[in-house]
Order: structure tokens, then C-alpha cells, then sequence
């Protein structure tokens, strides 16, 4: 599955709220709403703005409606600018790559984006660098390596990524159609084959609780523990449909882990914002209250 791809499903499924961190009421996070009130503070009337892989337009709601800003966003997912002229009518719409963006230098007075630019790599930040116009700023958050949601996800994927090592999945279906068949034989032999697995599996859990992984223990636990109340076509077709999520989930995943930025990266973006003749260029670690640690990266810079 391609990356375009990917992120469709996302926005179709995962992020339809709008929002990519949400608090523990599932609702835009009002610290990150707070962030982007500081950066957008202060700028002129009618400003041009952008949102680089903008989603469904988190950051641009932060404007509310009472503005006479022109308002753009880019993003590779069409489902998620769907979702975002849905959200926001009047924002103008471009489905492209961050790191080849079809804009001209020196287009937006104010550039900004929230986990997303860095999916385009290095180049990307050169690329919305460019785009500020004189006078004009950027301001982007993004993923902080080893940071509170780059170490939830790496947990997620060392759990995703046990399941399809010890083969949980085909040993569970091996489980429950030879429960159904009620052949004393191949039940024990199956029994034998899953309990090791399962034993380690639920081992596993108590270190890396969160993820699709849960899910699917849980969720065949209790599907197997009421198996008279379903058919065995019901059972083994929710676990292959589940080794297609857990495939799908370990990509996403990787691909999270792997756009997450140390201190030596957000160092090197701000060298290329300085070469790009930006001022005022600053970086720092986003905190939010309710984390131990630093949620993302904070990069602003100008240009006089």
C-alpha cells in the first residue's frame, strides 16, 4: 500500500474527528490550541496562510471565523482535504507532496504545520522554508524522538510486531476451528501449539499495553470464550481481517517512528532555515501538562 493511501485510510478511519492529538476526552488538545494562538498572534490583517500537511485543518480552526485571513492548506490525503473544506469551507485546497510543494518562494506571510511536514523529510522543511514572505513567519510542531508519542508508538509497534513473530493470528484460527470440529485429537494438538503463544502474548501486554495488539487478544479471548454464540466462519474471518490491520498498522507505525526528529535533525533544519536567509531562528521542546515527556518539537523563524 502506498503512502497516499495509508493516509486516506487514515482520515477515513482514525482521524475523521479532525484532530491528530486529541487529551483523554478524545477532544483537541486545548494546549496545542493555545500554542498556535501564541504564533498566530500578532500577524496582519488579511494575511495569506498556509497549513502544510494540514489533515483536516486542526491548526486553521484555531483561527475561528472572525478573520479576513486567505486561508490554504496542502496535503497528500484527499480524504482528509475533504474532511477539511467540509470543516472549513472557505480554505483553499492543494493535494500535493510537502517536500514538492507547486507554490511560488515568498507566497504565505505565515506557514505553519502540526505533525506532518516531517513525513517529507529534510527536504520538506526547506521547501515551506522558501515559502515565507518578507515580513512573514513559519511555525511547525513536529514528532520529538523519544518524546511521549514517539515512545507510545515504538511500544505499539514492538507489540504489533510480536504478534506476527510468535504467529498468534494462525494459531488462534487453528484454535477455533478445531474447537468447532470438537475432535479431541486436534484439539489438544492445537491447544498445545497456542497455549506457549498465548502465554506469551499475555506476558508481552504487561509491557507494551497499548495497541492493536490488545485489541486482538481481547478481542479473540472473549470471541473464543463465547464461541456458541457464533459460527466458526464468524471468528476466523474477524482474524484474518485482523492480521490485514496489524500489517497495516506496523507500516503506519514504522513510518511514525521513522519521521521523528532527535535534537541533531531540528539542528540541522534550523541551519537550513538560517542558509535560506531566516531570522529570529529558534527550536524547543513542546511540553504539554499531562505528559512526562516532551510531546514534539517546536521550530519558528522570520523573515525581516
Amino acid at each position: 500500500m502506498i503512502q497516499t493511501d495509508r493516509w486516506s485510510e487514515y482520515w477515513n478511519n482514525e482521524g475523521f474527528s479532525g484532530e491528530v492529538f486529541v487529551n483523554k476526552a478524545g477532544e483537541g488538545h486545548p494546549q496545542l490550541a493555545s500554542y498556535w494562538k501564541v504564533q498566530l498572534s500578532g500577524i496582519r490583517s488579511a494575511s495569506i496562510i498556509i497549513d502544510l500537511a494540514c489533515g483536516a485543518g486542526s491548526v486553521l480552526a484555531d483561527l475561528g471565523e472572525d478573520h479576513a485571513h486567505s486561508l490554504f492548506g496542502a496535503d497528500i490525503s484527499i480524504d482528509a482535504l475533504h474532511l477539511l473544506r467540509e470543516r472549513l469551507p472557505p480554505v483553499h485546497v492543494v493535494s500535493c507532496s510537502v517536500s514538492q510543494l507547486p507554490f511560488r518562494e515568498s507566497t504565505f506571510d505565515v506557514v505553519v504545520s502540526q505533525f506532518g511536514l516531517e513525513y517529507g523529510g529534510s527536504e520538506a522543511f526547506v521547501e515551506a522554508g522558501k515559502l515565507v514572505s518578507n515580513g512573514g513567519r513559519i511555525a511547525i510542531l513536529c514528532h520529538f524522538a523519544g518524546g511521549s508519542i514517539d515512545t507510545v508508538n515504538k511500544s505499539k509497534l514492538a507489540g504489533a510486531e510480536y504478534i506476527v513473530d510468535t504467529d498468534f493470528i494462525s494459531k488462534s484460527i487453528e484454535l477455533a476451528e478445531a474447537a468447532f470440529d470438537r475432535h479431541d485429537n486436534s484439539i489438544q494438538k492445537a491447544q498445545a501449539l497456542f497455549l506457549p503463544v498465548e502465554q506469551q502474548v499475555s506476558a508481552m501486554l504487561k509491557q507494551h499495553p497499548e495497541g492493536i495488539h490488545n485489541h486482538l487478544y481481547y478481542g479473540f479471548k472473549q470471541l473464543f470464550q463465547r464461541r456458541n454464540h457464533y459460527d466458526v466462519a464468524d471468528i476466523t474471518t474477524w482474524l484474518d481481517s485482523m492480521r490485514i490491520d496489524v500489517e497495516k498498522s506496523i507500516l503506519k507505525l514504522k513510518q511514525m517512528c521513522t519521521a521523528a526528529n532527535s535534537e541533531d535533525q531540528i539542528k540541522q533544519i534550523c541551519r537550513q532555515f538560517t542558509q535560506l536567509g531566516l531570522k529570529e531562528v529558534g527550536y524547543s521542546p513542546f511540553v504539554i501538562a499531562d505528559t512526562d515527556l516532551p510531546v514534539a518539537w517546536s521550530i519558528t523563524a522570520r523573515r525581516r
